[in-house]
């Protein structure tokens, strides 16, 4: 160890310390229904999901799931709670019993 050391030194003129510990970090950013996508795609069992981007398809994928449904919007905010719907719901996140 002492020798790589002593090579980085000559190497490089920043400190050896920085070279041998900076790790990258990436970050993924997906939307909920991308991620589980691709889990589903993978054989993972998920919750039944669907994407709706108009009334008209959201009510259709509604009458083929069951009668209790959670609607969420989906926006990459980085948080809970950030997401609104059009009729000024807040949160995100709305359930629905029938």
């Amino acid at each position: 160890m002492a020798f790589i050391r002593h090579s980085l030194i000559k190497l490089a003129p920043v400190s050896t310390k920085s070279i041998l510990t900076v790790q990258k970090r990436f970050y993924l950013l997906l939307h909920e229904y991308v991620s589980m996508g691709l889990l589903e795609e993978a054989g993972i069992r998920v919750p039944k999901f669907r994407m709706a981007q108009t009334v008209d398809q959201a009510y259709q994928i509604a009458s083929k799931l069951s009668n209790d449904l959670v609607i969420k919007a989906q926006i990459l905010a980085g948080g809970r709670g950030r997401g609104t719907f059009d009729s000024g719901l807040k949160g995100g996140v709305k359930m629905s019993f029938s």
